[in-house]
């Protein structure tokens, strides 16, 4: 893990502060995301000689259990013989093998988070445009994690799924994948999909962690460093909020994030 500490901002709701007395952070799959484009790749259909042959070899390893050097002679005997017909079969079976990809991507879970921003002293905690968007507009609150010790405790406390975490990086084209690159089955394109968004979204910096599982997931208390709460948040809600922190997080900071009377800007107010 290369960032030292992970932001998740939310809304206060029955959901936010349930996970939040259970030690637990809902991953979701791609479609509750609220980027449109979530996922989105262009796919090259284009495949050429060397590669059909390839695929050839790449079915028969799986469905004869030869080895990959005797298939390849096989295969290249059978396009040989018949080169469109060998050709139609072997882009159906890459279009199977790519299926199965992008439906394993579509259901593994996501947990989106903000990390620190690059070459920048300044905290998340002053990101205007997190607590507008995720954290109802300082109604909200927001935790800052130790982002190795909640990676580490993720795979420890949950051991029905396995863990991964990405970066993710911004940019103007969408991922490029080709057809003919699923042959070995272990192409990583789909999930490199997820790791994409428009440069629109940079103000995020955001840090993706995956699991094989959607679903809640548990995290350890010790890596729940602090609790920032929005400073419009009604006094109700801040009560419950309190009361949840202090009992099952008694280690862990709180502070009062506010809006500066005097610019466009959030700052951390006093602790609580």
């Amino acid at each position: 893990m290369i960032f030292e500490h992970l932001y998740k901002f939310q809304n206060v709701s029955i959901n936010s502060l349930s996970a939040l007395t259970n030690q637990s952070m809902w991953f979701a799959n791609q479609t509750s995301f609220n980027d449109p484009f979530e996922g989105i790749y262009c796919l090259d259909e284009s495949i050429d000689e060397n590669e059909i042959i390839a695929l050839g070899a790449s079915s028969l390893v799986e469905t004869q259990g030869i080895s990959h050097l005797e298939a390849l002679e096989v295969a290249s005997k059978r396009y040989s013989a018949n080169p469109a017909e060998f050709r139609e079969v072997m882009i159906g079976f890459a279009r199977e093998i790519n299926k199965k990809l992008e439906d394993y991507a579509k259901n593994c879970g996501i947990l989106s988070l903000a990390s620190d921003i690059p070459e920048d002293s300044r905290s998340q905690i002053s990101n205007m445009l997190m607590w507008s968007h995720y954290a109802d507009g300082l109604r909200g609150f927001c935790l800052k994690f130790d982002a190795k010790e909640l990676y580490d405790s993720c795979g420890e406390l949950n051991h029905d799924s396995k863990f991964s975490w990405a970066k993710m990086d911004y940019n103007t084209k969408p991922r490029q994948i080709r057809l003919a690159s699923g042959a070995n089955h272990k192409n990583f394109d789909y999930l490199k999909a997820l790791q994409i968004k428009h440069e629109q979204w940079s103000y995020e910096c955001e840090c993706r962690l995956f699991s094989s599982r959607v679903g809640l997931k548990m995290f350890s208390k010790e890596s729940l460093k602090a609790v920032y709460i929005g400073g419009k948040m009604p006094a109700k809600e801040e009560t419950l909020l309190l009361d949840i922190i202090e009992n099952q997080y008694p280690k862990t900071e709180i502070h009062k994030v506010i809006v500066d009377s005097g610019s466009f800007s959030i700052r951390e107010g006093k602790k609580m």
